[in-house]
């Protein structure tokens, strides 16, 4: 019943609940698998290869299943073969196809008539140019001609009023004379007719789909670093952001006029509860407001994020929304190593009041792409980064981690750093105790987003043990319980039983009442923000198994407190 750990353990050890939930701290001693905290980093992923680097991310569920895809530039991933891009089922990478690139640049979801399919961009040399290609479940094919621009940057799908339609961001140089252009592109039939264009830029890093709540409606922002762009209707100023609604290309002032272009690596629409809209990138104020490298655009009207991150010199590459656990937040990524005037080395969370670090965040190099992503395991969503750090929260982490969300923490682990189990049987690392078929002990897991759909799960039990979940309002000191321990008191109720199928058993499952309405049936409702404890009991028939004492017949999950 645990819910994950800190450490840099297997998937196996990133339990979530089964009376246990989400744990996880940046602790280095044992003791943090006794009481770990949550959220925190988690990074059982394997190396990446030479030169390894992990530049785009994106959730995508192809019909097998949610996943998260990786794209960059590597020939393997988590220790599998991969071709420029893998894919994550929440347990193992595997091979997603092969693109034959020198670098996966960017990803998007565009339903093209057909339904949702993912599509990828990047580079490919000089003499090849930028590409698109559409993965179809099984193998990509690329998708219309080669975009005279060496690299794809960013994609996305906008509807500008004529339907849904995808966007593309190359870029690319000239030698003589020495100069680089942008080129952002629409799909049209099975070719990239130039839409809009800037010369001597760098390249458009990010589109972001945008409502500014002025009545305009929906509209796609591009950011990067240019001082124009031209468009059927004219060429226009712009200092690094500029709003399309699919005929008129309006500037989004950032800087005064005469000024350089500040860099704008990042877009992303949050909602802080002040209104929505971030971006980010490299500046130390946005049109007359103080804001290091990352501010908020609402109703036309800038304003700073506290005291931003890092100096002038350092740069917000990618944000994403995410909530884990703590209340929604925004959380940003780049080359900066304070965040409200405060160490935070590379990632940082804005929670609507102020600045706050990841641990110790992220070294070894900077992060380039970060993304949310739920594997529908038990119902959190976690937050992934990737790029060129070797290490997160002090754990190794080759190009690409993972910090995990929660709102339990996982308690009361038969693993021997709180209290002996009866006859010794000490389970694996933040694991129940051992059990007669030496699986390790018992981890549960659950999540609990919305408790509506919160769900628990157990696994490394006997093959078809029947399991009993159980929900307690207290606890007491670790407690010789059967052959394991036992944490959950005060007012118990059987929430649910169940029959193992190869080890492992769920609840609830469909059909079944939610856990908070099934303890109201039983008369424990739940209110919001109260506290309940949970472990999951299960036969184990051997009798000779545990010596001290002998006979016992059941074993017990570890622990798990919700907040609910």
């Amino acid at each position: 019943m645990l819910t994950r750990t800190s450490s840099p353990v297997s998937r196996a050890l990133r339990t979530r609940w089964l009376p246990t939930a989400l744990a996880a701290g940046a602790c280095a001693a044992s003791a943090a698998l006794a009481a770990a905290q949550c959220p925190g980093w988690d990074v059982p992923f394997g190396s990446a290869a030479q030169p390894g680097v992990v530049q785009a991310l994106q959730a995508f569920d192809e019909g097998s299943g949610p996943a998260l895809f990786a794209g960059g530039q590597f020939s393997s991933l988590g220790g599998v073969p991969a071709s420029s891009v893998a894919r994550w089922n929440g347990t193992h990478w595997s091979a997603a196809g092969a693109i034959t690139t020198i670098a996966v640049n960017s990803f998007a979801v565009h339903d093209d008539g057909s339904g949702p399919a993912l599509y990828a961009g990047g580079g490919f040399g000089a003499d090849i140019g930028g590409q698109v290609w559409r993965w179809n479940g099984g193998a990509w094919s690329q998708v219309g001609s080669t975009s005279s621009a060496s690299s794809i940057y960013a994609l996305a799908s906008f509807d500008d009023g004529t339907g849904p339609a995808l966007y593309s961001a190359s870029w690319g140089q000239v030698l003589f004379p020495p100069s680089s252009y942008t080129q952002i592109s629409r799909l049209s039939g099975s070719s990239w007719p130039v839409l809009l264009s800037c010369t001597n830029s760098a390249p458009v890093f990010r589109f972001a789909t945008f409502d500014d709540g002025l009545g305009a409606g929906p509209a796609l922002y591009i950011g990067g670093s240019f001082t124009n762009m031209t468009y059927p209707g004219g060429t226009i100023a712009a200092s690094g952001l500029v709003r399309w609604d699919g005929t008129t290309l309006t500037a989004i002032p950032l800087a005064p006029a005469g000024f350089t272009a500040p860099f704008v690596g990042a877009l992303c629409s949050f909602d802080d509860g002040s209104g929505p809209a971030l971006v980010g990138g490299q500046f130390g104020s946005v049109n007359g407001v103080a804001a290091h490298n990352i501010a908020r655009l609402q109703a036309g009207s800038w304003s700073a994020l506290g005291l931003g991150v890092g100096t002038n010199s350092d740069s917000v590459s990618s944000i994403a929304a995410y909530h884990d656990g703590s209340g929604p937040a925004v959380f940003a990524i780049g080359s900066f190593l304070t965040a409200g005037g405060n160490p935070a080395q590379r990632i940082a969370r804005w929670d609507g009041l102020g600045w706050s670090a990841l641990s110790t965040g992220l070294a070894g190099g900077s992060p380039i792409a970060i993304a949310a992503f739920d594997d529908g395991i038990d119902g959190d969503a976690d937050l992934y980064a990737g790029g060129y750090f070797t290490s997160a929260g002090g754990f190794t982490a080759n190009k690409i981690a993972r910090w995990f969300g929660c709102s339990t923490e996982v308690f009361c682990a038969g693993d021997g750093t709180q209290a002996a189990c009866p006859c010794a049987n000490f389970g694996a690392a933040g694991h129940g105790c051992e059990n007669s078929a030496q699986t390790g002990g018992a981890p549960g897991r659950h999540g609990k987003r919305d408790p509506g759909h919160a769900r628990a799960h157990l696994e490394r039990e006997l093959a078809s043990s029947l399991s009993i979940f159980l929900q307690g309002d207290a606890t007491v000191a670790p407690t010789a319980f059967g052959d394991g321990l036992r944490c959950t008191a005060g007012n118990l109720k059987r929430l649910y039983i169940r029959n193992a199928a190869s080890g492992t058993a769920s609840a609830p499952q469909a059909g079944d009442p939610s856990i908070t309405a099934r303890s109201a049936a039983l008369g424990d409702p739940i209110a919001p923000r109260s506290t309940r404890y949970y472990q999951v009991y299960y036969r184990d028939p051997q009798l000779g198994f545990c010596a001290a004492p002998q006979g016992s017949s059941f074993n017990v999950s570890q622990a798990v407190r919700i907040v609910w």
